[in-house]
C-alpha cells in the first residue's frame, strides 16, 4: 500500500517535465515496466506530486528505485502468472504499460496475454485508467499518411500489437492507447541505428520522437478532460515531413563519436504517420523541428 503522504524529492523539484501540468489531485500510478521509457516517466509523475510505483523483473534493481523516492514491485508476466499475483499490486488509480512486445524473443506471441492479464487484474482491483504504450508498427508500410484508424494486421508483428490493443480497449473504465513512433533520446541517439541498417530511403518519411516529448505528452494525455475520449487512441510522432536519409545525416551532424559509414540509399516509398489528433486534442510539442530535438539527445 501507499503512504498517506510522501513528499517530493527536491532533486526532482525542477524536472525538465514539471511545467506541463500542476498537480490538482494527487493520484497513485502503477508503472509495468521501469525501463528506458518507464523509469524517467515515473519521475516526472513524481515531481508533479503523484505518487508513483515501478514494476521490474530484477529484484536487484528495486534499491535504486527505492534511492529515486519510488515504490517498487517485482513482477514477471509470463505462462506461470496468475490474475491474483498482478491484482495485489494494483492499489492504485491508474496502470501504465511502458514494457516492449518484446519481438526478437521466442515468447513475443505472450505479449497479448500479458496485456490481458493486466487489464483483468485491473477490472478486479478497481482500476480507474490503463494506459497502454503500443506502436506505430500497425501501420502497414506503404506510401501515405496514416491516422489511428489506418491500423490493420498485415505481419506479425502488427496482429501481435492489435491483439494487446484489443485486451486494452476491452477494459470497462477509462483506458488510453499511445502508438509510439522510433523513440530516440539520452543514451539512445539515433545515428547509433546506422551501424544496424542495410538500406535507408529517401523517399519514406522517418517517422520519430524524442523522448522528452513523449513524457510531456504522456503527462498531458493524463490530464484531458474524462469526456473528451473515454478509449483513446493517439499517435505519438512528430508532425515535421523528414526523409530517412536527411533524418540520418542530421543525426550524424549532431553526433561525433563515431564515423560510422552512411548505409547504401533505396528509393522505397513509406508510409508517414500523422500526428494530428494529438495536436487536435491540443499538445504543443517541445520541440519544434528535428534538428532541435537532436541536439538534446
Amino acid at each position: 500500500m501507499f503512504p498517506d503522504v510522501i513528499g517530493i524529492d527536491s532533486r526532482y523539484r525542477k524536472n525538465r517535465y514539471a511545467y506541463i501540468i500542476e498537480v490538482k489531485v494527487i493520484q497513485t500510478f502503477l508503472i509495468i515496466g521501469a525501463g528506458w521509457l518507464g523509469l524517467p516517466l515515473a519521475l516526472a509523475l513524481k515531481a508533479q506530486g503523484h505518487r508513483v510505483k515501478v514494476t521490474t523483473t530484477q529484484s536487484q534493481k528495486q534499491a535504486q528505485y527505492h534511492s529515486q523516492g519510488l515504490l517498487s514491485s517485482v513482477l514477471k508476466l509470463d505462462d506461470d502468472t496468475d490474475v491474483s499475483d498482478v491484482q495485489k499490486i494494483m492499489d492504485v488509480d491508474c496502470v501504465i504499460g511502458a514494457f516492449p512486445p518484446g519481438f526478437r524473443k521466442p515468447n513475443s506471441g505472450l505479449y497479448a496475454r500479458k496485456w490481458q492479464l493486466i487489464i483483468d487484474a485491473a477490472e478486479n482491483a478497481g482500476v480507474k485508467q490503463v494506459l497502454m504504450f503500443s506502436s506505430t508498427a500497425v501501420y502497414p508500410e506503404t506510401a501515405g499518411l496514416m491516422h489511428e484508424a489506418s491500423a490493420a494486421s498485415h505481419n506479425e508483428k502488427s496482429t501481435l500489437l492489435l491483439a494487446a490493443e484489443a485486451a486494452v480497449q476491452g477494459f470497462s473504465k477509462r483506458s488510453a492507447i499511445i502508438r509510439l513512433g522510433g523513440l530516440f533520446g539520452p543514451q539512445r541517439h539515433p545515428a547509433r541505428f546506422i551501424q544496424h541498417i542495410k538500406t535507408i530511403s529517401e523517399k519514406a518519411p522517418a517517422n520519430m520522437i524524442h523522448l522528452d516529448d513523449v513524457i510531456a505528452a504522456t503527462l498531458f494525455v493524463l490530464t484531458l478532460d474524462k469526456s473528451q475520449d473515454d478509449n483513446l487512441v493517439v499517435n505519438f510522432t512528430y508532425p515535421y515531413l523528414m526523409y530517412k536519409t536527411e533524418f540520418y545525416r542530421l543525426a550524424l551532424e549532431h553526433y561525433t563519436e563515431s564515423d560510422f559509414d552512411f548505409p547504401p540509399i533505396n528509393h522505397i516509398e513509406g508510409k508517414q504517420v500523422s500526428a494530428d489528433r494529438l495536436l487536435a486534442l491540443g499538445y504543443q510539442f517541445k520541440f519544434n523541428s528535428f534538428a532541435q530535438a537532436l541536439s538534446e539527445s
